[in-house]
């Protein structure tokens, strides 16, 4: 997922400053920690790690219900976060904004899914076989392009919106297992 998430976010956790305003950050949460406030909420301190560093990332209770189903140790997630400066521990602290597993990452920050067709390369029940990979990820999410390659003719074309898809995992891996992993692409344009 390296080369995709540097994509949506850009900083890698070596490099993260403490700054005003919101950045975009990424990686595996290793560790989860819970704990009550005064006032008897919870607060979860989550720690992400890029392989470049780890990060501490704080969320305050309202932030910590709305997004506790998708605290999983072990999962990549895409986070907005406001960096701070955290005197008492003279290291870098962040507080969470927002969160995205790395489908709902791709629905809101990828322009689509698109996918490179070679004419010599496709048979007769292409478009049934096409409309089957995707019908199951069928959602309200990105588009899917097909960069069509004819032997005297090339096209781009965006499918109709009732072809819109959860851009999954699962589904990236079928299209790639079907049209070959160098024809499947997620772009972030």
């Amino acid at each position: 997922y390296e080369q995709e998430v540097r994509r949506i976010a850009r900083t890698k956790l070596s490099n993260i400053q403490a700054d005003k305003k919101p950045q975009k950050i990424a990686g595996i949460i290793v560790a989860q920690r819970v704990m009550k406030t005064k006032r008897g909420g919870n607060m979860g301190i989550l720690t992400i790690d890029d392989r470049s560093g780890r990060l501490d990332v704080r969320l305050f209770s309202d932030v910590y219900d709305k997004f506790k189903d998708k605290l999983i140790v072990d999962h990549l997630v895409v986070l907005e976060v406001e960096v701070k400066h955290d005197s008492y521990n003279d290291s870098l602290g962040a507080n969470l904004i927002n969160l995205w597993n790395i489908s709902e990452a791709r629905s809101s920050f990828s322009s689509g899914i698109r996918l490179t067709l070679k004419h010599h390369e496709l048979g007769q029940h292409f478009i049934r076989q096409l409309n089957d990979t995707l019908a199951p990820f069928q959602a309200d999410g990105s588009p899917v392009w097909l960069e069509y390659l004819g032997e005297t003719a090339k096209a781009r074309i965006q499918l109709g919106q009732e072809f819109q898809v959860e851009p999954s995992d699962d589904l990236l891996y079928r299209l790639k297992t079907h049209y070959g992993e160098e024809n499947v692409e997620c772009c972030y344009e």
